[in-house]
């Protein structure tokens, strides 16, 4: 994701275009020759440095706001500046600096963008350090002392950590390095590391029309909450991945809980499940996505999704302490990890909380696509939860739900803050990007150093290309397939298509076991121990009736499933036999039951 930074015609005029004392000639005459031959080998930048004249794209110009900026910090570094829009535009950012060097994209920045870039040269003289900041945090935060006007700044000095030179974008963030809102007077650009997706500040959006019909039809599947379409024509832009100009629409929104498009949920979370979506809109608990073990897997524990995270990390450490998992197949992974799960569930609440905190390193996050990594697909959503209780003035947790992904870059839409069954007009278009980039949720929403995690929910899966396909199957084949997936989301459309389904139990009796008839009835049981029993049913020699148990009754269907067929009787029912049925439930037809001197005969199916 790139930056891009649109200034405010009203308020070119009034900026100051000083130098600080220097003509640009001298300040380039100061540059060493180590500095010169590290601005990017481009040509005509290094003409100019030596000449001090405009060559090609690239023009000399003062140092913006240089007096002012020297004035306040109480240092100069020269601040060598030229004017490069093209150079600036190939980056999109306002003004990069590499080396003693800034290069701007218009000759009338603005005051934060001037002080950071001259920060930068500070950092890159020696004059300072970063006061442990970082580089960029410290760039950010000597630009905010500027913009408040705090003379000679503590942030000047031998505090922290020695910057190298190097090429350095502008950028816009507080001390911890977290994005923020610009300053009034100019608009923040987010522009998609493939060109394909560009969000402002607020409801402004743009992306390709094939990247908004794509995920249109996702979340119409998923019954979200919102619909999406391609509106007027927006921008063409260059991509910065090198893939060519790419030419956006607007990215329009209608919503369920506004047909205004004004208002949205007030509370995060329930502005997630609104654009999540699921049947009917269903309110389900969330799900956590992660891969513990490098295997693929959705938990869904009784309490919150920070509990996810816990639960995961346990399967995961389980799953890589069981011997020669390396070579362990998913099957066998997926059952250590059931076995686990119900581990998991004896714990402690002690001993969870223990697990929620647990600092995750950069490399289990991104095995467990957890915190930085969390990568949810359209219509799935980030959420991100502080371990202990959280103070007065902070949140507790944070939703944004990907309404587009192009690549490593998620738009979502989200809402700024807001109390639970009201509705705000503060909701806003994202863009997230990559972690290598430091750009993604986690990294702009938790907390460094504190039990912050981010996870990946969602409702319900969006539907796969073979979806349509499963209504048709029968149920022998659904189960066969169901057994064998691996895949959660398959998992989740074939549970769906299963619960519909029912369990056909015919019974004929030959001899009954009263003389004056029997009262026979049906209990499915389940290798869980689930039970369920059917109505009752008079019966006389010769007749038959077919009973009938939907799926979702005894959900989950756990091998093997036994078919009890009783007869009622006041001093104590009796069975006449029963089947043991396993997966995949192929039928079986006139099995003979008989006791007490009853003659039964049983066929059972799944139907079609």
């Amino acid at each position: 994701m790139t930056s891009l930074f649109e200034k405010d015609e009203r308020q070119s005029t009034a900026l100051a275009r000083t130098s600080g004392g220097s003509t640009l000639l001298d300040a380039a005459a100061k540059l060493s020759a180590t500095a010169a031959i590290s601005v990017a080998g481009n040509q005509a930048v290094q003409r100019f440095l030596r000449s001090g004249q405009a060559v090609g794209h690239v023009t000399p110009m003062p140092f913006p706001y240089g007096e002012k900026i020297s004035g306040i910090l109480g240092r100069s570094a020269h601040m060598a500046s030229i004017l490069d829009k093209q150079g600036c535009a190939s980056r999109g950012t306002p003004a990069f600096t590499e080396g003693m060097l800034t290069h701007f994209a218009t000759e009338t920045p603005s005051l934060h963008v001037a002080a950071h870039e001259a920060a930068h040269q500070l950092q890159h003289a020696g004059i300072t350090r970063d006061a442990g900041l970082g580089p960029e945090g410290h760039a950010g935060a000597v630009a905010d002392a500027v913009l408040a006007g705090h003379q000679r700044s503590a942030l000047i000095g031998d505090t922290g950590s020695r910057v190298q030179s190097a090429a350095r974008n502008y950028v816009f963030t507080d001390r911890n390095n977290n994005w923020r809102d610009i300053e009034p007077g100019a608009a923040f650009k987010k522009l998609g590391e493939m060109g394909a997706t560009l969000t402002a500040s607020g409801k402004e959006a743009y992306a390709t029309p094939d990247l908004i019909s794509q995920a249109a039809g996702i979340l119409g599947a998923k019954k979200s909450g919102i619909s999406i379409s391609a509106g007027a024509g927006g921008p063409t832009v260059e991509a910065p991945d090198g893939s060519g100009s790419k030419t956006l629409s607007r990215i329009d929104v209608k919503m369920d809980a506004d047909a205004t498009g004004e208002t949205f949920y007030g509370d995060c979370r329930e502005a997630a499940r609104e654009v999540m979506g699921g049947p009917t809109k269903e309110r389900l608990q969330e799900k956590v996505v992660a891969s513990p073990g490098g295997l693929p897997i959705t938990a869904q524990p009784p309490n919150t999704p920070l509990e996810m995270v816990a639960l995961v990390i346990f399967l995961d450490k389980r799953i890589r302490e069981t011997p020669g998992y390396e070579t362990m197949t998913d099957d066998e992974k997926l059952e250590v990890a059931r076995k686990a799960y119900k581990d998991f569930a004896e714990l402690s609440d002690e001993d969870k909380e223990a697990l929620k905190k647990t600092p995750v390193g950069e490399e289990m996050a991104k095995r467990l696509g957890i915190d930085q990594y969390a990568a949810p697909e359209v219509g799935e959503a980030f959420a991100t939860f502080k371990g202990t209780k959280a103070g007065m003035d902070e949140f507790h947790f944070h939703y944004a739900t990907v309404i587009i992904a192009a690549g490593p870059d998620r738009v979502t839409l989200e809402n700024a803050g807001g109390n639970q069954g009201e509705k705000t007009t503060k909701w806003k278009i994202e863009t997230y990007g990559p972690a290598v980039k430091k750009q993604s949720f986690h990294e702009e929403f938790a907390r460094k150093g504190e039990d912050w995690h981010t996870v990946r929910v969602r409702t319900s899966p969006p539907p796969p290309s073979y979806a349509a396909e499963i209504p048709g199957m029968s149920t022998t084949e659904l189960f066969k397939r169901y057994r064998a997936s691996t895949n959660p989301d398959e998992k989740y459309y074939l549970e769906i298509e299963l619960k519909k389904r029912r369990v056909y139990v015919m019974v004929e009796v030959d001899e009954t076991k009263d003389w004056m008839g029997d009262e026979v009835y049906v209990l499915l049981s389940t290798g869980g121990g689930l039970q369920r029993s059917t109505g009752t049913v008079k019966f006389d020699k010769g007749q038959g009736h077919t009973f009938t148990m939907p799926l979702t009754n005894i959900w989950p269907v756990d091998d093997p499933l036994y078919i009890n067929v009783f007869e009622f009787d006041y001093t104590g029912d009796v069975r006449i036999g029963y089947i043991s049925w396993t997966s995949p439930y192929h039928p079986q037809s006139d099995v003979e039951m008989n006791r007490s001197g009853a003659s039964y005969r049983v066929t059972v199916s799944l139907g079609t």
